[in-house]
């Protein structure tokens, strides 16, 4: 079927009667919701009336109005019949094309009274509530009350997330200071480490014999190199536990005084130089008795400092430096013999100086 309004061919199911012109029209051309469309019942589509019927039944019923006012003069009434009349002229002209409506009117141009604009601001009022559905205040309660809850859980929800990110603020700088803290601790922890190990040498490669006597090996040991240190002046020697099972457990040697360590270390260092068939001593200028190995004597250091040590030497070796020691805990760098200057590494930063 067609649109009386447009002439378009629309589907039955889309087209709606009007009681008063008797016209089948679009409910789209009558600017009329689909929503609402759909949820109309047939007493409702009994009764409706198109925009164009709907206009005239208002505007007549407000000039009606108008003209038994008290006081009412004659040209009034004239004037405001022009004026509805011009009403219904453009609710009419704007039903058919509201996007591209133009007056094309030839009537003299008539000036509107104050009384005349009322008229007209009752008309489009009229004609305003007569198409929203009967629920629209009820709908639009609701709709401002959801707004409103909206409104106010998202004020709530901003709110707890400013009271968050504070509170991270917060925790953050106490993981930073607890961090700081941390770090002097393991710092501290470190030092007492190295201070009660300053006095200590570690031996390796002597294999262990049954029945054996560490302070007698440290004896010999001593007589090995020239030192005349002997075990009275160690105040603690014993062997280290091994996490590999058939390695040489090394010996942990703490002298009583420091400078008796020095000196010792300077002998073997001394004795390792004469040693021409490799690093270290052999074993068996210690007792005949021992199997071939390579004896290997430094500093007691801590986990932290020996693993610095190791890398120390590996980029030693990469960059032509040829003396890597250490001496009471600290590990100290040489380019070669002529060179003067002297690193001390002491932590991954000291490395890059290299």
């Amino acid at each position: 079927m067609q649109c009386s309004k447009c002439d378009s061919d629309v589907p039955e199911q889309d087209l709606i009667f009007c009681c008063v012109c008797k016209k089948y029209l679009h409910f789209v051309c009558e600017l009329i919701n689909e929503k609402n469309f759909r949820k109309m019942s047939n007493d409702t589509r009994s009764k409706w009336k198109c925009i164009v019927c709907k206009s005239v039944a208002v505007a007549g019923k407000q000039q009606k109005q108008i003209s038994s006012a008290a006081g009412a003069s004659a040209g009034d009434k004239a004037a405001l019949s022009t004026v509805v009349e011009a009403g219904v002229a453009v609710s009419t002209q704007s039903a058919a094309a509201p996007s591209t409506f133009t007056s094309t009117s030839s009537r003299p141009t008539t000036t509107l009274s104050q009384a005349d604009l009322q008229a007209i601001g009752q008309v489009v009022k009229q004609l305003i509530q007569s198409e929203l559905p009967p629920d629209f205040k009820t709908d639009f309660a609701e709709f401002k009350k959801s707004i409103q809850f909206i409104s106010e859980e998202f004020e709530s929800f901003k709110n707890d997330l400013t009271s968050i990110k504070l509170e991270n603020e917060k925790i953050k700088k106490d993981n930073e200071i607890l961090k700081s803290d941390n770090e002097k601790l393991k710092t501290d922890i470190a030092d007492l480490q190295s201070y009660s190990r300053r006095d200590n040498i570690v031996v390796t490669g002597i294999t262990e014999t049954n029945n054996e006597c560490v302070n007698e090996v440290f004896n010999m040991l001593s007589k090995t190199i020239g030192s005349e240190l002997t075990a009275r002046d160690i105040s603690v020697a014993h062997r280290l536990p091994s996490k590999k099972k058939d390695s040489i457990k090394p010996i942990v040697i703490k002298f009583v005084r420091r400078q008796d360590k020095m000196s010792w270390m300077g002998h073997f260092r001394l004795a390792s130089s004469q040693d021409n068939s490799g690093a270290g001593i052999s074993a068996k200028n210690i007792s005949a008795v021992l199997p071939e190995t390579r004896v290997m004597a430094y500093e007691h250091l801590i986990p932290s400092t020996l693993e610095l040590l190791n890398t120390t030497r590996t980029i030693a070796r990469e960059k032509g430096y040829r003396f890597v020691w250490v001496r009471d805990g600290n590990i100290l760098v040489k380019k070669d013999e002529t060179s003067k200057n002297v690193l001390h590494i002491k932590s991954d930063v000291d490395l890059s100086k290299m």
